[in-house]
């Protein structure tokens, strides 16, 4: 099979998708700077098929040699959320933006790139309309202008799949409360309350294991690469 390189692998998806694709026999290369000093692929560690390098997605000449030697390229390294990105704006733009740059600088058209995008994309929804993949994107956020600007690239270049989520939640070995789900489960288990804030809006939401079944699906059915058996 294939080597798969996984950015951000080690995350909140990066960890529920890396060991299904080591179950599948996949080779991989996991590329993670291990921010939050997390043990999320310590179960993973007995496949002699994975290679975990300890790194930031920003040191180009390691990015682009590990793009190289991979097959097919999952780019899951991201500052999420538009609080994380107001925060810092210089590292969400070297870490949400620039990478892409060096990744598909790196590849050649032989080489396919799975993206995670995010319903941050479209910006504020209009009453009573539902977005669909031809809604125009107009996002309002730092965090939406770099996860749009990044897929535009991405897609222009062919050989790519954007995947737009909806809001993610469930378990994952690098868990995070932040996403509302989770938060609310959080919540209600600790403080005994949920506190709701505008709680009129609709939103949609997909469990953390369907996104990594959904990334999956693309390699084994819609991507144009080595054959995959």
């Amino acid at each position: 099979m294939p080597r798969i390189l996984v950015t951000g692998g080690a995350g909140y998806i990066g960890s529920i998708l890396t060991p299904m694709l080591l179950q599948q026999g996949h080779e991989i290369t996991v590329l993670d700077n291990f921010m939050y000093h997390q043990n999320s692929l310590l179960d993973c560690c007995h496949y002699q098929s994975l290679r975990i390098v300890n790194e930031d997605v920003r040191n180009t000449d390691l990015l682009g040699s590990l793009v190289r030697q991979s097959a097919i390229i999952i780019h899951l390294a991201c500052i999420v959320g538009a609080p994380a990105c107001d925060k810092d704006p210089v590292a969400a733009k070297t870490i949400n933006l620039d990478p892409i740059r060096t990744i598909l600088n790196a590849r050649t058209k032989d080489q396919p790139i799975l993206f995670p995008n995010t319903n941050s994309g479209y910006g504020i929804g209009q009453e009573g309309i539902f977005c669909t993949e031809e809604s125009p994107l107009k996002p309002v956020s730092l965090y939406g202008r770099l996860k749009v600007e990044a897929e535009k690239e991405i897609l222009s270049r062919g050989n790519s799949i954007s995947l737009r989520l909806a809001t993610v939640f469930g378990i994952s070995p690098r868990m995070r409360l932040d996403l509302l789900v989770n938060n609310f489960v959080y919540r209600a288990v600790n403080d005994h309350f949920v506190v709701l804030f505008e709680a009129h809006f609709k939103r949609n939401y997909i469990h953390v294991r369907d996104v990594a079944r959904a990334f999956l699906h693309c390699i084994s059915n819609c991507l144009i690469s080595a054959p995959i058996t």
